[in-house]
């Protein structure tokens, strides 16, 4: 009994962890041209619509 509840707990577990990689990481911010990409604070990179998809680029 006390394996089928430990087998319950670490499936849980891997799921709820493969949920939030699937939220945060698969966020895609889709855009026309590069005004609709966010702005960024860094000199270096900033980020570019390419292929309808914002990229941080380098400047």
């Amino acid at each position: 009994m006390a394996e089928i509840l430990k087998f319950g707990y670490v499936l849980l577990l891997f799921l709820s962890l493969f949920l939030v990689m699937m939220e945060v990481g698969g966020e895609y911010n889709e855009c026309e041209t590069n005004v609709d990409c966010p702005q960024s604070s860094n000199v270096f990179y900033v980020f570019m619509c390419v292929d309808h998809i914002c990229e941080l680029v380098r400047n």
